[in-house]
């Protein structure tokens, strides 16, 4: 019972005491005031659902030691293998600045390998470097997600593909029910066969699973086909823009001239609120049969 008090957090012996306190400026702080061990420390279970390979978490926390003597602290994730030769494996994440009654910040980036998520459990666990028993406080502990290593691979028809370079920016429709899950991406490969793989133009933000089909399965219930859009284009047209006052383009009475207008890139082009100041307008051009206008952005 005294295990779930403050769950999802515990001391990793039964024998310590494990308070939950708040400092003179209202800090709230985990106490680990009697460890019965030197491996003592405030604990929790990481669900191993999370623990994708490929997936680099920044650590943050602070702790502070009571000691006349510095303390250096590390944190590491324990991999348990309960299989074989039941031994564990540890994972740095952290190394904490030393500590002397003090509180001191603790941060590190952990990479997660595969073999974390075949593990039978996986503890957070800190690990003072003196194999002695003083009293250790934990605050603000938290991992934040920072990156997704891993590439994101879709094929599309080698005719397409053979079109689209390393670099460029590819839209990917929603590939659920919620017209906001669109995917803007930049291509890291094309291979021959037709697979791209994709990676996220954003850090902070991973790109889903991909669960779009072909549109020979589109009847399926549940299933989605997405649309792809090239964005990026060899040709710009590009404005200086303020206050949505930006360039134009018009062809000016032309009637019987083709107007042909493929393939660009329109960006801070029109300027609000003014009649025929469009980034595109045909103005007193009449019937122009064979002009097109397409693939544009």
């Amino acid at each position: 019972a005294e295990e779930m008090l403050y769950f999802p957090y515990y001391s990793s012996h039964v024998d310590d005491k494990l308070e939950f306190k708040n400092n003179e400026d209202g800090m709230a702080y985990f106490s680990l005031s009697q460890r019965s061990n030197s491996w003592s420390s405030l604990t929790w279970d990481v669900d191993r659902h999370c623990l994708n390979s490929g997936r680099t978490y920044t650590f943050h926390a602070q702790i502070r030691v009571h000691s006349e003597t510095p303390v250096t602290v590390g944190v590491v994730l324990k991999d348990f293998r309960l299989e074989g030769n039941n031994n564990s494996t540890f994972h740095g994440v952290a190394v904490c600045p030393p500590s002397s009654n003090d509180w001191v910040i603790c941060q590190g980036d952990i990479t997660l390998g595969k073999t974390l998520r075949e593990s039978s459990r996986v503890q957070v666990i800190f690990l003072p470097t003196k194999q002695e028993l003083n009293p250790i406080d934990y605050a603000r502990i938290s991992f934040t997600f920072k990156n997704d290593g891993n590439a994101q691979i879709m094929s599309i028809a080698d005719a397409v593909a053979n079109c689209w370079g390393v670099g460029a920016e590819v839209m990917i429709t929603s590939q659920s029910n919620n017209p906001a899950d669109v995917i803007v991406a930049t291509i890291q490969s094309v291979a021959s066969n037709g697979a791209i793989t994709f990676k996220q133009l954003n850090n902070l933000r991973k790109l889903p699973e991909f669960t779009t089909t072909s549109d020979a399965d589109s009847h399926k219930p549940g299933f989605v086909v997405s649309e792809f859009a090239l964005l990026s284009r060899n040709t710009q047209l590009y404005s200086a823009n303020e206050n949505g006052i930006g360039g134009h383009m018009i062809f000016l009475n032309t009637p019987g001239v083709p107007q042909i207008l493929e393939g660009l890139s329109f960006v801070n082009l029109g300027q609000q609120g003014k009649m025929g100041r469009y980034p595109i307008n045909f103005h007193l051009c009449s019937f122009i049969p064979g002009t097109l206008v397409s693939k544009n952005v």
